[in-house]
């Protein structure tokens, strides 16, 4: 069979339904049989329900003793309740919501239930259970899988579909050789696909995972590999003696020494340069380790060699701020920068345009702005992106081909473990700075309960009174369903109360460019005492004066964003506090968050945050432009890591080369699916 086959040659998928398998992506048998479990419920046959643990899921035997009872509660919620009779005990049963229930179970007929049961008023209930005439029918498979749903589409559905396509899966292909296969102890792929969805104990569910994280992981790898294969470019670099004594010069310029880290990175900068190769490197650094230096003294050689660069930033507030920076480093050395951003008129738009077309500008900063087809540079010889991860692959590629296969830098403040970012940015060479400038404190950051605010608002006020600012950051704008600070809300409550003798600003990412611009330059200059917001301060902005940041309702927010919010503080030499109010109850969430207090490294935060997270939800696959993998977890799949990074080397020297351009294929045309 055709693996493209439509799902509508299944049976019991009519148009309607398939159109609800589309919103799963599922469009053919290869989407059906690659859309994979997110869980699994082992089945458990009990007898007596008083030997069972309640609040569990058990299999029970029980016959319907007469009609069931109906009522409605309110307007949206009816309840319909049989009593049955077990082997041991009467037990009721109960649905919510579906009166057509009330017809289908007939009385002093047997039926096997699946749900969780507990014990109230007398009685043992089971509560929306699974339910069949055939105990076979729910106890063959004892590790029952549990798919992703959308409305309208139900459990029985997916895996009834499943059932059906895993008897006609001899369409699925197995790119590896039996030879390697077998040498590295890994499953078929049939073999490990039809374990995935009805295992029929743990080892052969990991067994079978495992194949098929293998087979991910190769994916990215060898398509990551014939990337950098391709690491050519038209755009020599010299490093000789004069590059080396101007280089020298601005660094010598600058208002600090270089940290070793810095060092670090411009040293593998200068080998990829002598190598003769297209540098393609990724630059991670915590917040306020300097990447922006490196970026400079990166720019100033393609300035030397005759080339333009580029420089794109996720906000607007963060490429003025770049702006700002990158001319305070270059402006005595003959280095013209500009800023390209939305909102430019026509007047301002022309005169920029024409400045980076005829190479009068050197040094071009913006945001997505510099993709517009209509911007063209001179000689375009290095591309960096900012927080790289923030934008698509198609964004990235469009700006990279503005220039003949330039060299590319990538920044990223959200460090990860090396080891990670060899599988998720295989393509790149890897840099790190792992030390900061001198001079920065510690921020002491502490996490409090919502009944210590008050104390926390005095210590504020007593920060204002002594010249410094604060920001106060909320998860969302306005208030919504749940409950918690809002920013609009707490604005408005404190300017009016406890902080009516302060000056105070409110920015979020709905308010216009032009408003947001005003209230963070008045922020900057000193105008605003305490700042309200929402995460829209996250990068761009640093405010030396800065010496708090409260963050209400931390629990919503992931370890990497807490992690960068505290970054807009500390940047001057007063001693700084990052302060985490939540009123959870959650051990883990709790556990999470006292990780901020024990260290400013974002290396352990981010370790810690895969650790506690895992890196899908961490990642955000999707908005760095890679496959999302459907179930490699980097953190735990470190020996699956391994065996696929082997499997690659003895792929590209096996005398059949289609495995490889298979592989590079699916790859591909994963990119351009999300392209």
């Amino acid at each position: 069979m055709n693996p493209y086959e439509t799902i509508r040659i299944l049976k019991g998928i009519g148009e309607k339904k398939e159109a609800l398998f589309h919103k799963l992506k599922i469009f053919n048998m290869e989407d059906l049989l690659l859309f994979f479990p997110r869980d699994y419920e082992e089945r458990v046959y009990v007898e007596d329900l008083s030997k069972a643990q309640p609040g569990t899921k058990v299999v029970v035997q029980g016959m319907i003793l007469g009609p069931a009872s109906q009522r409605k509660v309110r307007s949206k919620l009816s309840i319909t309740t049989f009593e049955c009779q077990g082997e041991t005990q009467r037990f009721r049963v109960t649905f919510f919501n579906t009166p057509f229930i009330k017809n289908a179970l007939k009385p002093h007929v047997t039926y096997y239930f699946h749900g969780k049961f507990r014990w109230g008023y007398g009685t043992y209930n089971l509560e929306n259970p699974e339910y069949v005439d055939k105990a076979e029918d729910l106890l063959e498979q004892r590790f029952a899988a549990i798919y992703p749903l959308t409305r309208g589409l139900y459990q029985r559905d997916l895996r009834k579909a499943v059932e059906s396509a895993l008897e006609m899966a001899d369409f699925i292909e197995d790119l590896l050789p039996d030879e390697l296969r077998q040498q590295h102890g890994l499953w078929s792929r049939q073999e490990a696909i039809r374990a995935i969805h009805r295992p029929d104990s743990m080892e052969t569910l990991l067994q079978g995972r495992r194949r098929l994280v293998v087979d991910e992981l190769l994916e990215v790898l060898a398509g990551f590999a014939r990337m950098k294969s391709n690491n050519t470019t038209d755009i020599p670099v010299v490093w000789d003696e004069e590059t080396e004594v101007k280089m020298k010069a601005l660094e010598n310029s600058l208002p600090f020494s270089l940290t070793e880290g810095q060092q670090s990175v411009l040293s593998d900068i200068q080998q990829d340069a002598r190598t003769g190769i297209r540098i393609n490197r990724l630059v991670q650094g915590d917040v306020g380790s300097g990447k922006t230096v490196v970026a400079a003294l990166a720019q100033y050689l393609f300035h030397l060699q005759g080339y333009q660069s580029v420089l794109m930033a996720p906000t607007e507030l963060l490429a003025v701020q770049h702006e700002k920076t990158l001319k305070g480093f270059l402006k005595d050395f003959g280095v013209r920068v500009v800023l390209v951003k939305g909102g430019m008129n026509k007047k301002q738009k022309d005169n920029v345009y024409e400045q980076i077309r005829n190479h009068e500008a050197h040094v071009v900063v913006g945001t997505h702005a510099l993709i517009q087809p209509d911007l063209t540079f001179a000689r375009l010889g290095l591309v960096i992106t900012d927080e790289q991860h923030r934008f698509g692959v198609e964004q990235r590629k469009r700006l990279t081909e503005k220039g003949s296969r330039p060299h590319s830098l990538v920044m990223s403040a959200t460090p990860i473990p090396r080891t990670m970012a060899h599988v998720l940015y295989g393509d790149l060479d890897v840099s790190q700075i792992e030390t900061m400038p001198q001079g920065r404190r510690p921020i002491q950051t502490h996490v409090v309960g919502n009944h210590r605010l008050k104390k926390v608002f005095a210590f504020i006020q007593k920060e204002a009174a002594k010249g410094r600012q604060i920001f106060v950051v909320s998860p969302e704008i306005e208030q919504g369903e749940e409950e918690g600070f809002a920013a609009e809300e707490i604005y408005e409550k404190m300017r009016k109360g406890l902080f009516r003798d302060l000056q105070t600003g409110l920015v979020h990412g709905r308010m216009k460019r032009d408003d947001k611009e005003s209230i963070m330059k008045k922020f900057a200059d000193g105008e605003i005492d305490v700042l309200f917001s929402t995460t829209v301060v996250e990068v761009g902005i640093d405010v030396p004066n800065a010496t708090v940041i409260l963050v209400l309702n931390a629990e919503r927010f992931g370890l990497a964003t807490l992690h960068q919010l505290r970054g807009r503080v500390g940047r001057g030499d007063q001693e700084s506090w990052c302060i985490l109010a939540t009123d959870t109850e959650n051990e883990k969430t709790m556990e999470r968050l006292q990780v901020l207090t024990e260290s400013n490294d974002g290396f352990y935060i981010s370790n810690k945050d895969f650790d506690l997270r895992g890196p899908g939800d961490y990642f955000g696959f999707k908005q760095h432009g890679l496959p999302n993998f459907s179930l490699t977890d980097l953190k735990k799949d470190q020996e699956e890591v391994e065996t696929a990074k082997t499997l690659l080397e003895q792929l590209q020297q096996w005398p059949d080369q289609k495995p490889m351009e298979k592989l590079l294929e699916t790859f591909q045309s994963k990119l351009d699916f999300l392209d």
